[in-house]
């Protein structure tokens, strides 16, 4: 079973789909609804990291943000585009720009750089150009506000490089590296 796939690729086996439903059922439901809607006043939204591993040799993490790979090669994104983090673009009304938030100084990955950590997109490397990048799957696009507007999750797939999966020392040490930048 992968849920990072949608339903016609994700199960081998019937008995799958139950463990499939359920999961995505736990972000939907209880999260998005139980927790956000109704348990806290103090959160308006949230942001779900789906962490995969990745062995691409340019050695960084991959911030798939549901943007393909053309659109991400781009000059300057369009403002239209969206993107697994449109709850928080739509509520910054317009005070950040699309190209900021994605792969300019307030983005995640400028976040991931100023902590030693190579990422893209980010100012240090904005665009895939032809080499090898996740955009984001099934869970980033299906819990993102892509398809609801009213979505109050916000995506990022997180494709860590083999050089940060490698060997205990080094993950401990990047993942607090990784949870220093998502708490900036």
């Amino acid at each position: 079973m992968d849920p990072n796939r949608n339903t016609s690729y994700c199960c081998l086996h019937e008995d799958s789909f139950k463990a499939y439903n359920e999961y995505h059922s736990v972000i939907k439901e209880k999260f998005r609804k139980d927790f956000l809607q109704h348990g806290s006043k103090k959160y308006k939204q949230a942001l779900l990291i789906d962490i995969h591993g990745q062995s691409h040799p340019e050695n960084r993490i991959e911030l798939g943000y549901a943007i393909s790979t053309p659109n991400l090669n781009e000059n300057y994104l369009n403002k239209s585009l969206k993107t697994s983090l449109e709850s928080l673009y739509k509520s910054l009304n317009g005070k950040i720009d699309l190209e900021n938030l994605i792969r300019g100084d307030l983005s995640f990955g400028s976040l991931l750089n100023k902590n030693g950590i190579k990422a893209i997109p980010s100012p240090d490397d904005p665009k895939p150009n032809d080499s090898n990048y996740y955009n984001g799957g099934h869970i980033t696009e299906f819990h993102s506000g892509l398809d609801d507007s009213e979505s109050i999750i916000n995506c990022i797939q997180s494709e860590l490089p083999k050089s940060m999966r490698n060997e205990t020392n080094s993950m401990i040490n990047y993942a607090k590296l990784f949870a220093k930048a998502v708490m900036e």
